[in-house]
């Protein structure tokens, strides 16, 4: 976590514009102690929860496995963000917790992961079958299967501070991060998350073939100009 913002060391994307901004460390400090204990009280219910599942499974003799995610985490005053809606760490990466029967105590899964393999999961794990989509199980790596050479992507829609919206794609992939925004060419991210887990060096000038690997991945989604389409007529009905 970064206390203070740096500008030096942290230059601001330009789709990001108007939304970072320098604090003072006390509010950053009473903004984390009130986030902090948000998460004792998520986990103090979570745990009534956990229990009186355990004890459903026990009274009906059942089997099951309890799953808690999150949508998105926060920022909480890193690089002078506040909230989500960016594709750093403190955002992006959410609890994403299972226990139950057939799941291995302490085992960890390093390579990304997403919300949309959330199902196959569930499903490929309850003997249901697992229908073709975008989300994996991760029911082979809980076995002890080895990590496959996926990308995951994540999307969000920006507005702008001068006004209009971009799309925003980040492509995770080994120990890469690729992130870029609709409308701003020659802007775009790559970190390297193992040498550089702050996310404050752009190295996609001395990984270009890795930077365009992932560009790839990210344009295989719908454009811009087809998102905005899909929203326009969302709105007229």
């Amino acid at each position: 976590f970064f206390d203070r913002w740096d500008p030096e060391q942290a230059r601001e994307h330009p789709a990001l514009a108007g939304k970072m901004r320098e604090t003072d460390p006390e509010v950053v400090r009473a903004a984390r102690a009130a986030y902090y204990g948000l998460t004792e009280t998520v986990d103090r219910n979570m745990e009534m929860v956990y229990n009186a599942f355990q004890d459903y499974l026990r009274r009906t003799g059942r089997e099951g496995i309890f799953i808690y995610i999150s949508d998105h985490g926060d920022m909480n005053g890193n690089r002078g963000y506040f909230g989500k809606q960016v594709f750093y760490d403190p955002s992006v990466h959410i609890p994403f917790l299972m226990a139950g029967s057939g799941i291995p105590a302490g085992k960890r899964i390093e390579s990304p992961v997403s919300l949309l393999d959330v199902g196959p999961t569930i499903c490929q794990l309850a003997g249901a079958e697992v229908l073709p989509g975008d989300g994996k199980s991760l029911a082979p790596l809980l076995e002890g299967g080895e990590a496959p050479d996926r990308m995951v992507v994540s999307e969000q829609y920006t507005y702008l501070a001068a006004g209009g919206s971009s799309l925003g794609r980040m492509v995770r992939w080994k120990n890469w991060k690729f992130v870029t925004y609709s409308g701003f060419s020659g802007e775009d991210l790559l970190f390297d998350m193992e040498k550089g887990p702050g996310e404050l060096e752009n190295v996609i000038a001395r990984h270009p073939d890795t930077a365009a690997c992932l560009r790839k991945e990210a344009e295989k989604y719908r454009s811009y100009e087809q998102v905005m389409k899909h929203e326009r007529w969302v709105l007229r009905q």
